[in-house]
């Protein structure tokens, strides 16, 4: 050219340019020019087609199309910002023949992409070509190769062409045929003298070792990434789909997977510099989607050279940074993909996520707050024994912005069931019966609630599925939408055990539903942690409480095989008109809304065919009233229970509140701890006992035992005499020593103070009249010619040997059962008229040992209705055969028989 600039071209393509300082840069020697001559003797033998001058400097399109050649774009700059290799795909790649007779052969012939254990191996060695299509059209600077994967097959040297739309194609630098490979495992890169402009990329072989093999990519120039976000599919390729910088495995390749993505072997890990995408260091945000193999010693998930050996790690399960300043709770399950997120705001506050459910958030206090330093690394740690294990990855993001937690969710493509109302107090078990419950499947062919189909709470089988994966299910339909905050888990219960043994859930995620037809998970997925063994309940509360109809069990992990026996808790309902009412029907909950039961200090145990729960020792019962029951001057309750032991002092009714006092069965007698109210009838172990108390606006309390009021007064203690602790009511749950084994059929508490006549129906009882105070009383004997009984011993009549039933006789009545007893024999006194009662003597056999030791007494005005004398109390009777016993009622009663 004028200025002196000497260019070179082969087949058209400038190769070289320059200004050499010879002869005024290669000025034309106007005398003569010689061709293929030297005087030195440079010289070589060949053949000459043609040799064309033009007085004037020809530019490089002027040159190309003088020879013939057709030269592609060439890119507007160069790659400034260095190179991406992008790979071929079997989505992105096309070949012009492949070697196979079958499918599966064919398929395995064209595994082309860099890295791989195969290789493109086409049908034949005569004009083939390989193409490349890199996305869209953009800047492509050369191509890289390589052979056959231990293989001895490769391509020696090849041309390259590019195409904007794959059908108009242009030879890269004219037709120049590049040096490829020397061996099947070396990556040979041939970079173009300059960036073109295309999409498409063809490799053409041109000369090859053995055969025609080759694994390929093509060298694009690295774009600016959109909107500060970088995107890795693991799609053959550790390019970002969004442009920008690639990842790069720095401490050795790993490989591909068309379903896990991309797995990094142990001690190798991803590298990016991520600040050709964006500038800034305080926002920042990742998620990953990866799965970590062994999870259990410490694994790095995200690093950084300028953290040191700092960073999200994975440890003993866990997700959080090192050190442990922010930790999530939720425990990783191994066999998952997990997707963990990780933002970075202003302010220094990082948050944690899994799956797009937040679960930590904190200034870790240490890195600076964790600001991005001059690159990421990914599942490697700088340590000198590194802390990483092999893991898939699948995709993995990146922004220059902190995230919100709704696009976090968003990007985890987790969509979240909407948020119920936050719970006022303690949430309870769903009532929900077998005709409101499904399942996926149930083994041997049961149906619900019957057999594997008994999924209930402390029902007397457990859920069974009769596939074992994790798509099956157990399904609750609450009958409408409410606030469902949690749920609450067991094992089997025992049936078949002799032939499975035993087993049950211990992790499971749950999905919700508002129609049946449309579900979310609860917590984005989270698999909950549930049982350790089959016995007792584990109850998982949501961090919020969710809206929604149907409830979902999906269970994922097992101990023998997958059992489960479940309850959907919800928000506490309003109790109806002040009362509390629990049936213990196989559940803590009450039949009349208000808070549940709580088990706080363990599990006792419900039994199949039979409406009660049996407590045990330090293991009560726990209740958090106040949201029913609000006023704390004024309240009543009944409870129907049974203790194994009455000696000493036994808890039943107690409060955080009330210190180490309550109600108590103190020494076999119903009491108040302190001892200032007392109950007379003595309370025998393993009997069935109503034992009620209420309390009015005053401060008076009254004790009642099988509905009968049996104390009265006004304690002063415990706190203000028995006033009502605001959250908080135990049953059975006294001090060390104070405790003890027993049933409990029914506990019932309302928000007003029962009447004595309330209080007696609510505990079955029907008090027969009272007639007021007596004057005196009169011993009345009677005839046998007066008394009935329900059976003679011998079906002696009455006044025959043993049916002599008066005080002074000389024998005794003895029923037909004898010495044995049932409990339901009666021996009845006609007196002759309506009068006040005042209560029995009784005595033994005489002339033998034999005698009744406790009764309990009826009376009737007509000898058809009869009702219990102080709802049924267990008289103290006698000790021995001889003495008489004379127990007199609390008040006399009207009555003709007894």
């Amino acid at each position: 050219a004028d200025d002196g600039t000497v260019t070179l071209y082969v087949n058209g393509a400038a190769c070289a340019k320059g200004k050499p300082k010879f002869k005024d840069h290669y000025q034309m020697d106007p005398k003569e020019m010689r061709f293929l001559v030297d005087q030195a003797g440079h010289n070589t033998a060949g053949y000459l087609k043609s040799i064309k001058l033009w007085g004037k400097g020809l530019d490089e399109y002027d040159v190309a199309a003088k020879t013939g050649c057709l030269l592609p774009k060439r890119a507007e700059k160069k790659c400034l910002l260095g190179y991406i290799p992008l790979t071929g795909t079997p989505k992105t790649v096309k070949f012009s023949s492949i070697e196979g007779k079958g499918k599966e052969q064919r398929r395995q012939n064209s595994k082309s992409r860099l890295g791989s254990t195969r290789a493109w191996f086409p049908a034949g060695n005569r004009d083939q070509w390989m193409q490349i299509d890199t996305g869209k059209v953009q800047n492509i600077a050369g191509v890289v190769t390589e052979g056959r994967y231990y293989t001895w097959q490769w391509v020696t040297s090849y041309k390259v062409q590019v195409s904007k739309n794959g059908f108009s194609w242009y030879d890269v630098e004219c037709g120049r045929i590049f040096d490829g490979n020397r061996n099947y495992h070396q990556k040979v890169k041939n970079v173009f003298s300059e960036p073109v402009v295309g999409r498409y990329v063809r490799i053409r072989p041109w000369t090859w070792y053995g055969h025609i093999s080759m694994r390929a990519g093509a060298l694009i120039c690295e774009g600016q990434c959109a909107k500060k976000h970088l995107m890795y599919d693991f799609d053959d390729q550790l390019a970002s789909s969004t442009d920008g910088p690639s990842l790069k495995p720095q401490w050795g390749e790993g490989r591909y997977n068309s379903h896990y993505g991309y797995l990094n072997h142990r001690h190798q890990g991803m590298v990016v510099k991520q600040g050709n995408c964006f500038k800034g260091k305080d926002e920042w945000s990742v998620l990953y989607e990866l799965y970590m193999g062994h999870s259990w010693t410490t694994r790095q998930l995200v690093g950084s050279s300028d953290w040191g050996n700092n960073g999200a790690f994975i440890k003993k399960r866990l997700f959080g940074l090192k050190p442990k300043t922010v930790q999530c709770k939720q425990r990783l399950e191994g066999g998952y993909f997990y997707k963990y997120g990780i933002t970075r705001n202003k302010k220094g506050v990082v948050k944690l996520y899994i799956n797009g459910w937040l679960c930590a958030e904190g200034k870790p206090g240490v890195m600076d707050n964790y600001k991005l330093g001059k690159d990421l690394t990914f599942v490697r740690s700088n340590k000198k024994h590194p802390e990483e294990r092999w893991s898939w990855s699948r995709k993995l993001q990146i922004w220059g912005k902190t995230l919100s937690d709704d696009e976090m969710a968003k990007e985890s493509e987790c969509v979240k069931p909407p948020e119920g109302d936050a719970c006022k107090g303690k949430p309870m078990e769903a009532v929900v019966p077998y005709n409101r419950m499904s399942a996926s499947s149930i083994r041997w062919g049961y149906g619900m609630g019957h057999g594997w189909g008994e999924s209930q709470l402390n029902s007397h089988s457990g859920w069974a599925m009769a596939y074992h994966n994790h798509h099956q299910y157990l399904q609750f339909d609450l009958g409408k939408v409410m606030s469902v905050s949690g749920v609450r888990t067991q094992g089997d219960g025992g049936w078949y055990r002799w032939y499975f043994g035993r087993s049950w859930i211990y992790a499971y995620w749950v999905d919700v539903s508002d129609d049946g037809s449309s579900w979310k998970k609860v917590q984005c997925g989270e698999i909950f942690q549930a049982n350790r063994n089959n016995r007792d309940t584990v109850t998982v509360e949501f961090d919020t409480p969710v809206k929604a109809r149907y409830v979902r069990i999906y269970p994922q992990e097992s101990h023998g095989y997958p059992s489960l026996r479940a309850a959907v808790l919800v928000c506490e309902g309003k109790c109806k008109n002040g009362h509390l009412d629990y049936p213990f029907n196989q559940q803590l909950t009450s039949v009349t809304k208000g808070p549940s039961l709580d088990a706080a200090w363990g599990q006792g145990r419900f039994y199949h065919h039979h409406p009660f729960y049996r407590f045990y020792a330090g293991k009560g019962l726990k209740l958090d009233e106040g949201n029913c029951l609000k006023n704390k001057k004024q309240w009543s309750m009944l409870m129907h229970v049974r203790l194994d032991h009455t000696h000493k002092w036994r808890a039943l009714v107690t409060a955080d509140g009330w210190g180490t006092n309550g109600l108590f069965v103190g020494d076999q007698y119903l009491a108040t701890k302190p001892q200032e109210l007392s109950c007379p009838e003595r309370i025998r172990r393993h009997h069935w006992y109503k034992f009620g108390l209420t309390r009015s606006e005053d401060g008076r309390v009254k004790l009642f035992v099988n509905g009968y009021k049996c104390a009265e007064g006004t304690p002063a203690s415990p706190k203000k005499g028995f006033e009502l602790d605001e959250h908080d009511i135990e049953f059975f749950q006294g001090q060390k020593g104070e405790q003890t084994y027993g049933y409990v059929k029914r506990i019932q508490l309302w928000a007003k103070s029962l009447t004595n006549k309330e209080m007696a129906s609510a505990s079955d009882c029907s008090l027969p009249a009272q007639t007021g105070a007596c004057k005196g009383e009169v011993l009345m004997t009677t005839r046998d010619n007066q008394m009935k009984s329900s059976s003679v011993w011998g079906n002696y009549p009455m006044g025959g040997y043993y049916g002599r039933g008066s005080l002074n006789s000389h024998m005794c009545w003895m029923s037909g059962w004898g010495t044995q007893g049932n409990g339901r024999e009666w021996l009845q006194v006609d007196t002759g008229k309506l009068q006040s009662i005042t209560g029995v003597v009784t005595r033994g056999a005489h002339g033998r040992n034999w005698f009744v030791t406790t009764y309990r007494v009826k009376v009737s005005e007509d000898g058809r209705i009869w009702r219990w004398v102080e709802c049924g109390r267990i008289f103290d009777g006698n000790r021995d055969a001889y003495r008489q016993v004379r127990n007199l009622f609390a008040e006399p009663v009207k009555a003709r028989y007894v």
